[in-house]
């Protein structure tokens, strides 16, 4: 009887522990709502995405931008290409794709890898992509040929992330082996492989110009790395939560990265100069884990260098569902745009439009800046930054179930 009490005992503290934390958890959900959704932003995108005919509603207006289904399952990565218009998706359907926003079109499909693909990476002098995937090798794909050109091997566990150098003869690619390696795009041989314990490398930047690259991990460290020697420049610890993901400018002084954080902890974007061992600045706002950065161009809509003027843009993704703008010098969030609420009865039918990976493009001829956006329910946004940084809707492909 006495035992019997004990375990009743217990279960009645515990029950009372779970109710007191899921209370906890509403107040700061409710709390961290209005702190990183100030009420003059909502504001702004309330007007911003109103219809434009009377009668008509947000979820008519939206859903006339949706193309055709890309993938089958998550979208783990996304590309820019040389044509604005033109992006690269991978996915868990082990497929990758060369899809055509504006017009609707899936130019290339490849399908080669017997696993999930995490990244690609395109090649403007080569005409080529590159896919790296759970299977553990890398595919080189020749655009508008569904045979790989040859197939990459050598990392004994998933190849997390790929970036190519300035020269384009040179593709680096990071493992959840704890190795960084680089290939000659010619020969498809191994020129680099460098491996150090509990390196679980998260994502890899080329430094333009240079034969460097930075790259993240799960050790949380980020380590420079120089090509040619195979020697790591420099180490900066990167904090209590793992960098996902990072970016370079494009005159390599500054470095990006995105944390793994979750509730509301450790999800800040951190602005890093390469000369210094700790970060410049922090952009704190998303509530979950932060899983993708990519700085945006350096030259504004006026034509002034954004550095310059005491600015450097950058654009966010999140497991919260947002994107965010931000100014990485002060740490100022600029916009946010709430994927849940942008695609209107789009998200609520697919499923989680938690995002996965967001991408920067830019149209030569406009001068437009192209924001792209992939997700776990498997279809992909494409939004067109206005002066005031705010995300402007332009296309959405389709989705699987819609």
């Amino acid at each position: 009887v006495g035992f019997k009490l004990i375990l009743l005992r217990r279960f009645e503290v515990r029950s009372l522990l779970q109710r007191r934390v899921e209370a906890m958890g509403n107040l700061m959900n409710s709390w961290c709502s209005n702190l990183i959704d100030p009420a003059g932003l909502q504001a702004r995108r309330n007007t911003l995405y109103q219809p434009e005919e009377e009668g008509k509603s947000v979820t008519e207006k939206r859903t006339q931008f949706v193309g055709p289904v890309l993938h089958s399952d998550v979208i783990f990565d996304m590309c820019a290409t040389d044509d604005p218009n033109v992006m690269l998706t991978c996915a868990d359907d082990k497929t990758v794709k060369r899809y055509d926003w504006k017009q609707g079109i899936v130019i290339d499909s490849w399908e080669g890898h017997t696993k999930c693909v995490n990244c690609v990476c395109f090649s403007k002098q080569h005409r080529a992509v590159f896919s790296g995937s759970r299977d553990r090798t890398v595919c080189h794909w020749k655009l508008g040929d569904s045979d790989p050109v040859r197939v990459l091997a050598g990392h004994d566990l998933t190849v997390q992330c790929l970036d190519l150098n300035s020269e384009e003869n040179l593709l680096v690619s990071g493992s959840r082996d704890y190795s960084v390696r680089t290939w000659d795009i010619e020969t498809g041989q191994t020129i680099m492989n460098q491996k150090i314990h509990r390196n679980v490398v998260t994502s890899i930047k080329c430094i333009p110009g240079e034969p460097t690259f930075i790259q993240s991990s799960e050790d949380l460290k980020l380590r420079l790395w120089d090509c040619r020697t195979g020697r790591v420049e420099q180490a900066y610890e990167s904090g209590e939560y793992f960098p996902w993901s990072c970016d370079v400018t494009a005159d390599g002084l500054h470095f990006l990265t995105s944390n793994n954080g979750f509730c509301q902890t450790g999800c800040e974007v951190k602005l890093w100069d390469r000369r210094q061992t700790t970060p410049l600045s922090e952009c704190l706002g998303h509530s979950e884990a932060v899983v993708s950065c990519s700085f945006l161009p350096a030259l504004s809509e006026t034509g002034d260098n954004a550095a310059a003027a005491g600015q450097l843009l950058a654009v966010t993704s999140s497991k919260d569902q947002t994107i965010r703008v931000w100014d990485t010098f002060s740490g100022e969030m600029l916009s946010v745009t709430r994927m849940n609420g942008q695609f209107g009865s789009h998200c609520m039918e697919v499923g989680s439009s938690e995002i996965t990976c967001v991408e920067v493009a830019v149209d030569p001829s406009t001068r437009r800046t192209l924001v792209m956006a992939g997700c776990v329910s498997a279809f992909v946004g494409v939004w067109e930054k206005e002066q005031d940084h705010f995300l402007n809707p332009v296309a959405f492909s389709g989705a699987p179930g819609l």
